[in-house]
């Protein structure tokens, strides 16, 4: 995991078609929103909002969100512009990125797809997941499973987090693929 991606360098050569060679001629990418919803799910029932369930309560061992800690650390904060204000219960002792392996890992073994940092995509913004294709609009780009400062429904597996090419943040990141043959 790399924190502190600014996406429209590095790996923004895998933006666009006519130069996605230059960044997978290493057999490294992003995933894809339909690969990163697979890993995430880790075999879990499409009916789970979460890898875990459908009780954000139930995966304080494996997500790093907007918990108590950060609640305790972020107290008298101004909460009123949030439509929903829900930290996770639990308290998991890190006040923002913890180090990879720190909590449990998913069904597949994978650690850190709900929380930690959010992931940065392959593939343009569409409006709905019916409408993933490379036309989107690539002036806005997918980030998902959200990070240790957002709150529990934000993390849900199928939520679309949306950000410029050129956003730059501490709690986004890259998660690579590689092709093995």
């Amino acid at each position: 995991m790399v924190c502190v991606v600014l996406l429209a360098a590095g790996l923004a050569s895998c933006a666009t078609p006519s130069v996605r060679r230059d960044c997978t001629s290493g057999g490294y990418r992003l995933l894809t929103e339909v690969e990163w919803e697979y890993v995430a799910r880790a075999g879990a029932p499409r009916d789970f909002i979460w890898p875990w369930g459908n009780d954000p309560a139930k995966g304080c061992g494996e997500a790093n969100g907007f918990d108590q800690t950060t609640l305790a650390a972020y107290a008298g904060m101004d909460t009123s512009g949030y439509r929903i204000f829900d930290p996770f219960a639990c308290n998991d002792g890190w006040l923002n990125t913890a180090p990879v392996g720190s909590l449990a890992p998913n069904k597949f073994g994978v650690f850190d797809m709900i929380g930690n940092v959010a992931e940065w995509i392959d593939g343009c913004y569409t409006s709905t997941h019916d409408d993933i294709d490379e036309h989107g609009d690539c002036t806005r780009r997918l980030y998902k499973g959200g990070s240790w400062g957002t709150l529990a429904h934000n993390t849900r597996i199928a939520e679309r987090i949306t950000g410029k090419p050129t956003h730059r943040d501490d709690s986004i990141g890259i998660r690579v693929a590689r092709r093995l043959r």
